[in-house]
């Protein structure tokens, strides 16, 4: 529902504020993003996510969560073969299942990076290799408790490993794709040394109450940031867009978010819960596709760019003469 209302917001602002000819285009990732395969979606536009220069959709970030929904729907069937090929859960095969996925994804990113940046950035294919790196991990606490010694420092390594990356990765003369490897070790790291003890190594730092609170709004703080950054800090400045976006986020979660989910009803029926998202996501999408060619607006634009078009074919001729 959270994404659902940011979509909606932002879906406005476009047909609002952007310019006439570029919401077509814009309705078409708004699509893409509603039936989540965004990533594949910019791919094919071969789009440059680090790119400033060129103009940015404002529902560019709903990529990865194209990708994070598509892990998640065929992660399920991976197991459910897994359990019926080896009748029960086997550890070290599970392990290396993963292990030989991950290192194929990890190679068709760095094959990739060089001949296809677009696709090795936002493909699944390309980015699979994070997600079962978590799982991997996983899997591999399902086994006996870390050492409380070892765990904490594995875990303090990963936390300065991810505080590392945020100051200085973005500043090295790395390929982006390639630089990623970085912070998602870090970050397994991290989450193995938080696994051993409540009081040990990361949840020092990010057990604390400020963390917590970021932490359970994180999901609707990545929804909100990238349509306020891009509609609102030209207006009102990139410091006060941040704060707007923490309040936004805020009063999402608070009060859409969090109802929704406990919402009794839903908890009782999952499949209708399903269901119904389904069939909004799927008609929403259509009409992000329809709507901007309904526009008046749009249809005079276009009209006023063709017959300059055609203009400029007839007149060619008669004004360069030979020479044309």
């Amino acid at each position: 529902p959270n994404a659902l209302l940011t979509l909606a917001v932002t879906f406005g602002c476009v047909m609002t504020l952007a310019p006439v000819l570029t919401r077509e285009a814009s309705g078409r990732d708004f699509a893409a993003a509603l039936l989540y395969f965004a990533n594949f979606h910019f791919a094919a536009r071969a789009l440059d996510y680090f790119d400033q220069g060129q103009q940015a959709s404002p529902i560019l970030h709903f990529w990865s969560l194209s990708v994070e929904e598509q892990f998640y729907g065929v992660w399920p069937i991976c197991i459910a073969l897994g359990l019926m090929v080896f009748k029960r859960f086997n550890r070290l095969s599970t392990l290396l299942f993963l292990f030989v996925v991950t290192t194929t994804s990890l190679w068709a990113m760095v094959h990739w990076a060089k001949y296809q940046p677009s696709r090795s950035f936002f493909d699944t294919e390309a980015r699979v290799w994070q997600l079962a790196t978590g799982a991997m991990l996983a899997v591999w606490l399902s086994g006996p408790t870390p050492r409380r010694q070892g765990s904490a420092a594995i875990g303090w390594f990963g936390l300065a490993g991810i505080f590392l990356s945020i100051a200085f990765l973005g500043q090295l003369p790395l390929n982006p794709r390639i630089a990623s490897i970085a912070p998602t070790i870090a970050t397994a790291a991290a989450l193995y040394g938080g696994s051993a003890n409540n009081t040990y190594a990361t949840n020092i730092a990010l057990g604390n109450a400020a963390m917590q609170w970021i932490g359970r709004r994180s999901y609707s703080l990545y929804l909100w940031h990238w349509p306020l950054l891009l509609f609102a800090a030209p207006l009102v400045g990139r410091t006060f867009a941040i704060v707007l976006i923490f309040i936004v986020a805020s009063a999402a979660f608070r009060w859409v978010e969090q109802p929704i989910r406990i919402l009794a009803p839903i908890r009782l029926v999952p499949w209708k819960l399903v269901a119904a998202g389904a069939a909004i996501c799927c008609g929403t999408a259509a009409m992000a596709i329809v709507v901007p060619k309904m526009d008046p607006a749009y249809a005079s634009a276009r009209g006023a760019i063709l017959k300059r078009l055609i203009d400029a074919k007839n007149d060619g001729p008669r004004k360069v003469g030979a020479r044309c």
